[in-house]
């Protein structure tokens, strides 16, 4: 079916909180937006509102045809209590709606509902096209697309593991029957091969799309224009022309604008001068005219000559102000909050930072190693591979949370290591956000305060419990430990999952700024183009292997 979903003017509010602020788009068959603002500036709930999990407190959202279908995909699979594989790739992909709503118009239809005809042609249409007849060999097949071959699709959602569960949510993604798809960050926790499905299938699709993602790489290789929400008005731009379009224009639409800025400066300040140099000179010549004495000036009618010129220049004035009046006004442009990070100096560990020799981990069917491995002070590592190959459990190798079943590991005693993994749950045991840090660093309440200000959590953020805190929020709060107290390893396991486009690329100015060891752990093809002098590449399907 080809379909519209159109965004009239919408507003919405969190309590008193203005989230979003009379944002309007369109989205048309072919048309592939990309979502882009920083954290917390409405692109998850604009997608709820679109989907209509949420109604706006201001303008409409409307489908056309009234009864297309929409349907938001999250990042997580919201699975409920007991539902298999099969039940979860039909409801995700729209196949379940479609099933009820075709059940319903039947059941309309013979109980002779007004309208029933109508709705009944519109749910038969609909549903053949889905082809249920071949929907258990789609589902296969979308299986086996993903990796996931030979999967029961009777089996629990609840008994997957991580990687499962990732390729699974693709699965859905590729099944979708949806006239619109919203995609929320679908491109977190993918590995390689994971994100180049994801682009074919948004590449391949003829209907509507829209797509949260802060994977720069995809973004330039899928959408077709951007819809950017500003976290300072909560008002949203559309730009055409893709992603590298969308840079562009804004870099020029920014400049446009500080020289109209500095045009109206200018001749507002150049109109204000001549109004005061001119109401200057008419008052001290009027009064110069008024006491100048007969003697100075006998004829009259020359010292009324000299008044009236005086007030000839206060007539200037007047119409001075009446040109300032009419300058169109432009507001000085807004310099929005901008994210500093850089890590704070420790003292250097040994030469020797880390080690394995002939390394060997077992869990279950699957093994690590053996791997040999020297990290040597100021080395930048970069550990790559699938989901499921082992990634982690290298990673607990070198810092010593494993220990090797064959060969040895080590870690330099001096070694003080700052570590995000992919759960991002800093302070879980703390109060707040403000407690959880205080103990973390030593710091003071102000300082606290002050550093945290940096990584862009504020007074909303710091009575919140860390639990509660968006999981980009959980990260620049670990980064905010580490800005402080100082590492001189920094291991950072898929670090741009979750932050926003700026925070990304203040992550890398700080690994570029930083001394220490780093070990790198992202499938970010643009965050690993732009680590600079990497010394060891770790490709995981080198090292790991199942029975």
């Amino acid at each position: 079916m080809s379909a519209q979903l159109v965004v009239d003017n919408v507003s919405f509010s969190y309590g008193p909180t203005l989230v979003l602020n009379g944002v309007s788009a369109t989205v048309g068959p072919g048309d592939r937006i990309g979502v882009i603002g920083p954290n917390g500036s409405g692109k998850s709930t604009l997608l709820s509102l679109m989907a209509g999990h949420l109604t706006p407190d201001k303008g409409r959202i409307t489908t056309i045809p009234a009864d297309a279908g929409v349907g938001l995909v999250t990042q997580q699979l919201d699975d409920g209590p007991g539902e298999s594989v099969e039940q979860l790739l039909a409801r995700r992909s729209g196949l379940t709606a479609v099933n009820n709503e075709f059940e319903a118009a039947t059941r309309a239809l013979s109980h002779g509902e007004p309208g029933a005809a109508d709705r009944y042609d519109r749910a038969l249409a609909r549903y053949v096209a889905t082809k249920p007849e071949s929907t258990e060999a789609r589902f296969d097949a979308a299986l086996v697309a993903v990796g996931l071959d030979g999967l029961d699709r009777d089996r629990p959602t609840t008994q997957l593991s991580g990687g499962q569960r990732t390729k699974l949510n693709l699965a859905s993604m590729n099944l979708s029957v949806h006239d619109i798809l919203l995609l929320d960050e679908p491109t977190n926790d993918l590995d390689l091969d994971g994100l180049e499905r994801l682009q074919q299938l948004v590449a391949d699709r003829s209907a509507g799309l829209v797509v949260i993602s802060h994977d720069r790489a995809f973004l330039e290789a899928t959408i077709t224009s951007v819809l950017e929400l500003d976290g300072h008005d909560h008002a949203a731009t559309l730009y055409h022309g893709g992603f590298d379009a969308w840079q562009t224009e804004r870099r020029r639409a920014r400049e446009r604008h500080e020289q109209q800025y500095q045009d109206y400066v200018s001749a507002k300040t150049q109109i204000e001068q001549r109004i005061d140099r001119t109401q200057r000179w008419s008052t001290s010549g009027a009064n110069r005219a008024r006491r100048a004495s007969r003697v100075d000036e006998p004829d009259r009618n020359i010292r009324a000559a000299k008044i009236r010129g005086a007030e000839d220049l206060g007539s200037k004035a007047s119409q001075a102000e009446r040109a300032l009046n009419r300058l169109d006004a432009v507001d000085k442009p807004f310099e929005p909050w901008v994210l500093r990070l850089r890590f704070a100096p420790a003292p250097r560990s040994a030469e020797r930072v880390a080690a394995l020799q002939g390394a060997v981990v077992r869990r279950g069917g699957f093994t690590v190693g053996p791997v040999d491995l020297e990290i040597a002070w100021g080395d930048r590592v970069l550990i790559t591979g699938s989901n499921g190959s082992g990634k982690t459990t290298l990673l607990g190798l070198l810092l010593g949370d494993l220990a090797p079943e064959a060969g040895t590991a080590h870690l330099a005693a001096n070694a003080r290591v700052g570590r995000t993994d992919q759960h991002r749950r800093p302070f879980a045991q703390a109060s707040t956000l403000l407690a959880g840090f205080m103990e973390a660093t030593g710091t003071t309440e102000p300082e606290a305060r002050s550093q945290l200000a940096k990584l862009g959590l504020g007074v909303e953020h710091l009575r919140r419990p860390a639990d509660q805190l968006s999981p980009g929020e959980q990260t620049r709060a670990l980064l905010a430990v580490f800005a402080i107290t100082g590492c001189n390893l920094l291991v950072l396991d898929e670090p741009s999952n979750h932050l926003d486009l700026e925070a990304i690329e203040e992550l890398e100015a700080a690994l570029d700024h930083f001394a220490g060891t780093v070990i790198l752990v992202s499938h970010d093809r643009r965050l690993i183009e732009n680590v600079r002098d990497i010394t060891h590449r770790v490709e995981m399907e080198h090292i790991s292997r199942s029975r």
